[in-house]
């Protein structure tokens, strides 16, 4: 973070302003998928975006970067309650900025992501489609539209054709190693594998998430706590779940993650009520 701070800084003494920009974008970044400080990744973006406006930089290769960012982190804070900005920023994007192929790919992940979160998940699954398309040959991208889509064939009762998308998402991972994805595809073929009848096949890759939690030192997050605490739901184990969810609580904290906070507290909730413990506080 220092360091795209530095660039963007001596970008500015160097009347260099598209290098400004491209470091001002990489703080975003930074902000919002590595430290996931949602609170100051909005500060950051609306004042980038704001400042991208300006016709000096309507021929810098990473405007549209800049715009997506900004519908990045009103998706992570509340897709509900800023749709209606995430969509203006989406549709700006694509009718008034130039975008090189990887932000083109990412402006149908996110319009399949806003959909999903708003409960249309025909949509969602038909954008994410689209998204998958776009990411052939593009390993790294593959891992998200994998999951992406196997949520969604979850959510249809596709059992079978979420569990061949985790599989597909777990290959391209191990390629890359991307180890939280790794991790995520595992955790869903544990609850795919259970609800299908191989309960061996499925503990077997729920030791193999956990221990690549640990292995790498991962805090667990809210999508891996929902997996594996579905998991150990089905192993008739709803307290290991709960303890699971007290420990998830602490990665969300005082992230700005609003909609995720919700999230977790409505599934902790329910988790609590199938063990018949009071949900007052």
């Amino acid at each position: 973070l220092n360091i795209f701070e530095q660039g963007r800084k001596r970008a500015e003494q160097l009347d260099a302003p598209c290098y400004a920009l491209f470091f001002g974008y990489w703080v975003c970044e930074a902000y919002v998928f590595y430290l996931r400080d949602m609170i100051r990744g909005l500060e950051y973006a609306s004042k980038l975006v704001i400042e991208a406006r300006k016709p000096i930089y309507q021929t810098c290769p990473v405007l549209s970067g800049v715009y997506r960012i900004l519908a990045d982190v009103h998706l992570n804070i509340d897709p509900v309650g800023y749709q209606d900005q995430i969509r203006e920023t989406l549709d700006y994007l694509e009718h008034s900025v130039p975008m090189h192929y990887e932000n083109y790919c990412l402006l149908f992940a996110r319009r399949s992501s806003l959909a999903y979160e708003l409960d249309n998940v025909q949509e969602a699954q038909d954008v994410g489609l689209r998204y998958l398309s776009l990411c052939e040959g593009n390993s790294f991208r593959l891992i998200h539209a994998n999951l992406m889509l196997c949520t969604y064939a979850y959510e249809f009762g596709d059992l079978e054709i979420a569990l061949a998308y985790a599989k597909k998402a777990e290959g391209f991972a191990r390629i890359r190693q991307r180890y939280r994805s790794t991790i995520a595809s595992l955790a869903w073929q544990s609850v795919l594998n259970h609800k299908l009848g191989d309960t061996f096949l499925a503990r077997q890759q729920y030791r193999q998430a956990a221990a690549k939690l640990s292995e790498y030192d991962f805090e667990p997050w809210l999508s891996y706590c929902l997996l594996i605490g579905e998991f150990l739901e089905l192993e008739g184990e709803p307290e290991k779940a709960l303890s699971l969810f007290d420990r998830t609580l602490e990665t969300l904290l005082n992230t700005g993650k609003h909609w995720s906070i919700c999230e977790y507290w409505l599934e902790r909730c329910r988790c609590m009520g199938r063990l018949g413990l009071p949900c007052d506080k």
